[in-house]
């Protein structure tokens, strides 16, 4: 065989040889999204959308106006400049409760649990943020901050036995920053 054709049987058969090797061994795409704000702060990617577990709470401890055991979340805020707003409040939106029931300032659930009940957050001095309403100013610090708050389950102060049907439950909570 002369020199040529070595070379060429070599050739192909790398080819042939990274061909085999090239196989898929998997593949996927990554979407990346945001958003631009006109604001001293930007707020932190798992701040965007939580989930605050209030935990299994027994249907009597809501009874006669009731509370569960308030759970602690936050807002985290990133890379605040205070230049031109030292301050922010928090507004979370979202469906009231019956204020029929005296739960107007805490937000409607819905899910099999049912009744006399609804969420509230207060801040995290206690003070309560009713839905649609303002929270009290937070002070900024250059750098990042975080906003604290609390949740947790109330029974109407007409909730009873026959008044609160246990089962899962969800409530919703937009929040909207308004900077000072």
């Amino acid at each position: 065989m002369s020199m040529k054709k070595i070379l060429l049987a070599l050739a192909v058969s790398s080819v042939v040889a990274m061909t085999a090797q090239a196989d898929n061994q998997g593949s996927g795409k990554v979407n990346f999204k945001g958003e631009i704000i006109d604001a001293a702060c930007s707020i932190d990617a798992n701040s965007l959308k939580q989930t605050v577990e209030l935990g299994s709470v027994a249907k009597v401890a809501l009874y006669k106006g009731g509370k569960s055991t308030p759970v602690d979340f936050a807002i985290q805020l990133r890379n605040c400049d205070i230049t031109s707003s030292s301050t922010t409040t928090v507004t979370f939106k979202g469906i009231a409760g019956d204020s029929a029931e005296g739960l107007d300032n805490a937000f409607a659930v819905s899910g099999p649990a049912t009744g006399a009940l609804g969420v509230v957050v207060t801040d995290a001095g206690g003070k309560v943020i009713a839905p649609g309403l303002t929270s009290s100013a937070f002070t900024l610090n250059n750098g990042d901050n975080e906003l604290n708050f609390k949740a947790y389950m109330q029974g109407a102060t007409t909730a009873s036995s026959v008044g609160v049907v246990p089962g899962a439950f969800t409530a919703t909570a937009d929040f909207v920053m308004a900077y000072q």
